[in-house]
C-alpha cells in the first residue's frame, strides 16, 4: 500500500510508547452520542499521548466508541473531561468500568 493511501486511511499513525506508571488503573469505556465521524479517536489518541496513558480506542458498528485506557485515575478523568468539552464531540452516555491493569502495555493505539 502506498504512503499516500496509508496516510489517507490513517494507517501510518505512530503508536505512542510509554513507561508504565506507579498506581496506574485500567478502565473500559463505551461512549455514545455524536462520537463517530467527529475526530473522536484522533482526539482520544492525542490526549492519551499528552497524559502518557496507554490502551486503545475503536469505533463500534452500533455507532458507539469503545476504549480501554490505563494510567492514573486523574489522567483518565482529564481525558474524559476534555472529550466532553470538545466542540464537535457530544457524549450523551458513558459507561465506565474498572478492569485489571495490563502490566506489559506500553502504547496507546487507534484501532480500525
Amino acid at each position: 500500500m502506498g504512503k499516500i493511501l496509508k496516510a489517507f486511511l490513517g494507517l501510518n499513525q505512530k503508536e505512542e510508547t510509554f513507561v508504565p506508571k506507579e498506581g496506574a488503573i485500567r478502565e473500559h469505556f463505551i461512549f455514545t452520542g455524536r462520537v463517530q465521524g467527529v475526530g473522536f479517536r484522533y482526539r482520544a489518541g492525542n490526549l492519551a499521548a499528552h497524559y502518557g496513558v496507554t490502551g486503545w480506542v475503536r469505533n463500534n458498528a452500533d455507532g458507539s466508541v469503545e476504549a480501554e485506557m490505563q494510567g492514573r485515575e486523574e489522567e483518565l478523568d482529564k481525558i474524559v473531561q476534555a472529550l466532553q468539552q470538545d466542540s464537535y464531540i457530544r457524549i450523551d452516555w458513558l459507561e465506565r468500568d474498572r478492569m485489571e491493569p495490563e502490566p506489559g502495555e506500553r502504547k496507546f493505539s487507534v484501532r480500525y
